[in-house]
């Protein structure tokens, strides 16, 4: 399933609106931010105070949609996942780790194998 897909299915859970009064995709307004979308910045600011009234300013609005359904965005691998997916990070505002399990793992595995290959350089083993 894409990510439009995804966020359309979340927006018809939480009764939010695919279509703005112009006509805008507002899954493209979440996933791509306003301005990518066609969106101007104040129509983008009525809707998600209309629609999302509790989101923090701080908080991107993908990120507070999908989390409004235990669900979150990877960058890395660039799909949505739940959050079951993420490891635990007290730092984060949502308290779940950037990358998913998989990728950080992959992360770990790259980082782990040039340090063995700059060890192995450096003292000639």
């Amino acid at each position: 399933m894409s990510k439009e897909d995804i966020i359309k299915n979340v927006l018809q859970v939480l009764e939010i609106p695919t279509l703005s009064k112009t006509g805008k995709s507002v899954p493209n307004l979440i996933l791509l931010g306003y301005r990518k979308a066609g969106w101007s910045a104040g129509g983008a600011s009525k809707f998600t105070k209309k629609h999302c009234s509790n989101k923090p300013s701080q908080v991107k609005l993908l990120t507070y949609v999908l989390g409004l359904v235990d669900m979150k965005y990877c960058a890395k691998c660039d799909r949505i996942l739940e959050l079951e997916e993420f490891s635990n990070n007290s730092v984060k505002l949502d308290a779940k780790a950037t990358y998913c399990k998989s990728c950080m793992k992959n992360i770990q595995d790259s980082n782990y194998n040039r340090l063995v290959d700059r060890a192995i350089r450096r003292f000639n083993v």
